[in-house]
């Protein structure tokens, strides 16, 4: 089981590069059988992770950064997640309009509410209580 932050974005981060800050931050619901997680990636393109995603990215709801947490809503919908693969995974990521672009920040396999199977209707991913992560 994996709950981790890139070190790719953590890198970014430090550097101040372009991308780097949670704004834009969306969450998608990941096929594990395609896309495994690797300290090494850093965009959406990497490791196929942008091939892996199911149904369509949800922006993060109500975003909130406080004393080195960053955290939302306490559940995050999907709505009509196409039956098929299980969802095995979340990825949050940077949304920049590109996936080329769009920096990989967490992941997990661990989220509450997963696996999920999907079955054509809408589905829901709980966050941790305490936030979706520290730095």
């Amino acid at each position: 089981m994996t709950v981790k932050l890139y070190p790719k974005w953590k890198e970014a981060l430090i550097r101040g590069d372009a991308n780097a800050t949670l704004v834009g931050v969306r969450v998608a619901l990941i096929n594990r059988a395609i896309y495994t997680y690797d300290d090494a990636h850093r965009f959406l393109t990497n490791g196929n992770a942008a091939s892996a995603i199911i149904g369509t990215p949800q922006d993060i709801a109500n975003p909130t950064y406080t004393n080195g947490i960053f955290g939302a809503n306490p559940t995050q919908n999907f709505s009509n997640v196409p039956s098929g693969p299980t969802v095995g995974a979340i990825i949050v990521y940077i949304w920049t309009g590109s996936n080329a672009t769009s920096r990989l920040v967490f992941y997990s396999d661990e989220a509450q509410g997963l696996p999920i199977v999907p079955d054509g209707g809408d589905e829901t991913i709980t966050w941790d209580g305490a936030g979706i992560f520290a730095l």
